[in-house]
């Protein structure tokens, strides 16, 4: 979540205190596309094809990046959405977006909910699944399921389920303590990834990276912090389990492997996003959102 902290520098020595990273040579980066300077890219969706979607907290958007042509459009507008987020995929090219009103750090509460982009056609078809009165500040999104998205809400520290055929919601996860704001900053649950049969999210303010294990039915269990001394925005795996984490302001990405161990990979100004390449040549390429930015960087694992 990067427009936020623009507003929100002073607390900056909050989340780069205690950091305790690994430092191999780092990986040297990309630039893939660049917005202009007051953009503020939020997520990144890799189509099979290669294509990039960029979600924006600066604009009610989604954007369409074409390696082939190395430029970047437009795909669609959502009426009366001024932000959007989280960006999941739960079919072939039906993407899931979290879209709400958010402008200059002022936030809608209520205004926040799930839109549905089908890119199966001659063109882009968006339709709304469901915006949620009880809403706070919605943000991270992941795959529960085949019908079944999960929505991470930031100020709340609370997560919905939600039937993505239906609009049917509940939230299964309520003012958890570990996913509220904290140090005075007003985002605590960000990133949010459902992997191996547990939610993996991180904790803004409180620099702090967990999982709770969630079972079929939307079940919660007990949280198991893995870190407690470094930021993390959105995030990613790999094949092998490993966790790829944008810091935001600490201006990097980090490997987590299973045991909780941080190794620094590469530099990026403002990270808050990554992904990995779907494509036989792109499959070891780390795509990173930061700022107004879409960099790379290659992995081997």
């Amino acid at each position: 979540m990067m427009v936020q902290f623009r507003s929100l520098l002073a607390f900056l020595p909050l989340m780069l205190s205690s950091t305790a990273f690994l430092l191999p040579r780092q990986a040297t980066t990309t630039q893939v596309y660049k917005f202009p300077s007051t953009a503020s890219i939020e997520g990144i969706g890799i189509r099979e094809n290669g294509q990039i979607l960029i979600t924006r907290m600066d604009a009610g958007e989604i954007w369409q990046y074409d390696p082939t042509t190395k430029a970047a459009a437009k795909l669609i507008s959502i009426s009366g959405v001024t932000a959007t987020a989280g960006i999941v995929e739960l079919a072939p090219d039906v993407w899931y977006i979290v879209g709400g009103k958010y402008s200059g750090g002022a936030n809608t509460a209520g205004s926040w909910g799930v839109y549905k982009l089908n890119l199966n056609g001659a063109s882009p078809a968006l339709s709304t699944v469901k915006v949620v009165p009880e809403s706070k500040l919605w943000n991270g999104l992941t795959k529960l399921d085949n019908d079944t998205l999960l929505i991470g809400d930031a100020q709340a520290g609370s997560v919905f389920k939600m039937s993505a055929s239906t609009g049917k919601y509940s939230a299964i996860i309520t003012a958890n303590s570990e996913m509220t704001p904290g140090g005075g900053i007003p985002f605590g649950l960000d990133g949010i990834r459902y992997y191996n049969g547990s939610l993996y999210f991180t904790n803004i303010s409180k620099n702090t990276f967990s999982r709770v294990p969630i079972d079929a039915s939307g079940k919660a269990g007990t949280v198991v912090k893995i870190y407690s001394n470094t930021p993390g925005d959105d995030l990613s795996f790999d094949s092998l389990g490993n966790a790829y984490v944008a810091t935001n302001l600490q201006n990097s990405v980090i490997k987590v492997d299973a045991a909780g161990k941080i190794t620094k990979l590469a530099t990026v100004s403002g990270s808050t996003c990554t992904a990995f390449g779907r494509t036989e040549a792109t499959k070891n390429t780390l795509y990173v959102g930061g700022g107004s930015s879409v960099m790379s960087f290659p992995v081997t694992f």
